[in-house]
């Protein structure tokens, strides 16, 4: 299990749940690897040789990193938010929502747990986005172009 927490996966709805943070930190921790290995491979170039070739794909490639995070932190809030939101995360168990089956609005511990882990997870690929981008403005700032 992605969060190694198989207790959890008991639960259908949590089950169902962690697939789909799976599918979103994939896609998020495979485009961190594409930029990191853009970025870093052209300011290593940088060092070596500064063009106008080179300059305008950095240009492109700081753009890239802008919205990749952007998107990264809005993933990041959405999460943060629903663990601020008793009643949204004890709507999430939909199997005992359409068994009948009432929760106390507190009862929620097994996808708590869950958002954390993916919380904090995105919070690291956020906090590498964040150094790439600081890495990129520091080789600016030193005159490399």
């Amino acid at each position: 299990m992605l969060f190694g927490l198989s207790p959890l996966s008991a639960v259908p709805d949590c089950r169902a749940l962690e697939s789909i943070l799976l599918s979103v930190l994939s896609a998020l921790e495979a485009e961190m690897v594409f930029i990191r290995n853009l970025v870093g491979g052209l300011l290593a170039e940088l060092e070596d040789d500064i063009d106008r070739d080179k300059f305008k794909s950095l240009l492109h490639y700081s753009r890239r990193l802008a919205s990749f995070q952007s998107r990264a932190k809005l993933v990041q809030e959405a999460i943060e938010e629903v663990l601020e939101q008793d009643e949204d995360m004890t709507a999430m168990y939909l199997t005992d929502k359409k068994n009948d089956i009432p929760r106390l609005m507190d009862d929620h511990e097994e996808l708590e747990v869950l958002l954390e882990s993916f919380a904090k997870q995105v919070e690291e690929i956020v906090n590498e986005a964040e150094n790439i981008h600081v890495r990129k403005r520091q080789a600016n700032e030193s005159g490399w172009y």
